[in-house]
């Protein structure tokens, strides 16, 4: 029986020696020139808006391609990084497309064979933004819009993969919710601190613009602390990402 690839080990292991060689400006992680030194070879391309990228391995030829149409910094880094988890983690198959929908699918994993998208997409937020720095940089800190957007152009990540990995290294009750335009459950990733917080894949939130989060909002009973809302409207991809964190006590 085949074990599931560990999605982070390799990309730990490359974060680590781009630290180590670039001391005095770590990040953002140039991912275009980590690729290049495999041979693989980062190029754009003219495609429909769904197609965000594809790698390909064929004969002599190792390839990232991307949207043109993608001009936000942060997607094309990841893009890239999200590719290079498949060129990792998945090398048995020769061409992977991957559409808008596979670079927002964060959450829990599924095995390998069956969610390879949710395994890339782990391997990019590893390797764009280690655990150690990460940490250091939100600990005790409500995860607010602000905070989010300075990880983000730290980083040079997408928001949506800034997020989930915030919410994932937070050292507080967090989540992260991504809502459809009219305000329905897309999918959810939750924190080990926060256990009892559950929304299910198309309930309907009764989103408020409050920075305080409501329980009654989320469908369950009163929270047992404070909890700090930030709302990220995401017009590009027709959703909205809310995140929720523990107010922190001193």
């Amino acid at each position: 029986m085949t074990q599931t690839p560990d999605c982070k080990k390799f990309a730990i292991q490359l974060a680590n020696v781009w630290i180590a060689t670039h001391p005095t400006k770590p990040f953002p992680v140039n991912c275009k020139e980590i690729a290049e030194e495999y041979g693989i070879k980062v190029v754009s391309e003219v495609f429909p808006d769904d197609f965000q990228a594809c790698l390909v391995i064929e004969n002599n030829l190792k390839a990232i391609i991307y949207n043109d149409a993608i001009k936000e910094q942060g997607r094309i880094n990841f893009t890239i990084a999200h590719e290079l988890g498949h060129f990792s983690l998945h090398k048995d198959q020769q061409q992977l497309r991957c559409s808008i929908d596979d670079l927002q699918n964060f959450g829990d994993l599924a095995p390998h064979g069956q969610d390879i998208e949710r395994e890339a997409n782990l391997f990019a937020a590893t390797l764009l933004m280690p655990g150690k720095d990460i940490r250091q940089r939100i600990h005790k800190q409500v995860l607010s819009l602000p905070l989010i957007q300075d990880l983000h152009n730290l980083y040079e990540t997408s928001m949506t993969a800034t997020a989930c990995r915030a919410v994932e290294k937070h050292n507080l009750p967090a989540a992260v919710i991504m809502l459809s335009s009219n305000q329905k459950v897309l999918w959810s990733y939750r924190n080990s601190y926060f256990p009892h917080f559950f929304v299910r894949k198309g309930q309907l939130i009764n989103l408020s613009n409050n920075s305080y989060a409501s329980a009654a909002d989320w469908g369950g009973s009163e929270f047992e602390f404070p909890v700090h809302q930030a709302v990220i409207e995401m017009p590009a991809y027709k959703s909205i990402l809310v995140v929720l964190s523990r107010m922190p006590t001193f």
